[in-house]
């Protein structure tokens, strides 16, 4: 009869261990979907820090290519100014295509894309 006992103290072990690998298995799964349920506020946060990059580097093009043409712009101001299409001399609207607009709005979106 000493068997009985032995067996039933093999299978309480085991029971224990299992009860033990089901509570790391459940606490694991409560990390992992605390993990998932983060995922969209960080990839919002990471896409909008991105977005402020693209938009930098943007700047700091065109802040380097815009001295080749402030002048003619320069002077389509001072222009538009003095025949009185303008109250502001030192400023001048430019109006984008919207076919440029979709093309910079796809080089962007490829650019995130790519990294």
């Amino acid at each position: 009869m000493t068997a009985l006992p032995a067996a039933l103290a093999s299978l309480h072990a085991e029971l224990t261990a299992t009860r033990h690998t089901r509570d790391e298995v459940a606490r694991r799964i409560q990390t992992l979907q605390s993990e998932h349920d983060a995922l969209p506020d960080k990839i919002r946060l990471a896409r909008g820090s991105y977005h402020g990059a693209q938009a930098i580097v943007a700047e700091i093009e065109l802040q380097e290519q815009l001295p080749a043409f402030i002048g003619v712009i320069a002077r389509a101001a001072v222009a538009r100014h003095r025949a009185g299409f303008s109250r502001e001399q030192g400023r001048y609207e430019i109006e984008i295509p919207l076919e440029a607009l979709e093309v910079a709005s796809t080089a962007l979106d490829a650019d995130l894309s790519s990294h």
